[in-house]
């Protein structure tokens, strides 16, 4: 099943109104040195190296650090992370943001 048909009219969900136990479990996943980590979803989210030198001054918060900044810019809705995560192949962390994106998540039925 293709996720994006099933989740594409679930993406007005703002980030920022999730819990935080979201972001602190995506940063388990993200924070790690090795493989598509919090940089390189930084980069897809167009941040400059001199920012993420600096949240590398901090990396066991580095991905809350990134998440906490990129939640105030428009357009930053869960289905918009989901999207990135997928884009880096990181399903483990993307599988996180699922639950957010269904209707009966949100208190809506299920059509």
């Amino acid at each position: 099943m293709n996720l994006f048909i099933l989740f594409s009219s679930e993406n007005n969900v703002k980030f920022s109104t999730l819990p935080a136990s979201v972001t602190e479990d995506l940063a388990s996943h993200l924070n790690a040195k090795q493989g598509k980590n919090w940089k390189y979803l930084a980069g897809l989210m167009e941040y400059s190296s001199s920012f993420t030198q600096n949240l590398d001054l901090t990396p066991t918060e580095a991905t809350q650090k990134l998440l906490q900044d990129w939640e105030h810019k428009s357009g930053t809705t869960v289905f918009a992370l989901y999207c990135l995560l997928q884009k880096l192949g990181r399903e483990d962390a993307s599988a996180i943001l699922l639950p957010f994106l269904t209707p009966k998540s949100r208190g809506e039925d299920v059509v």
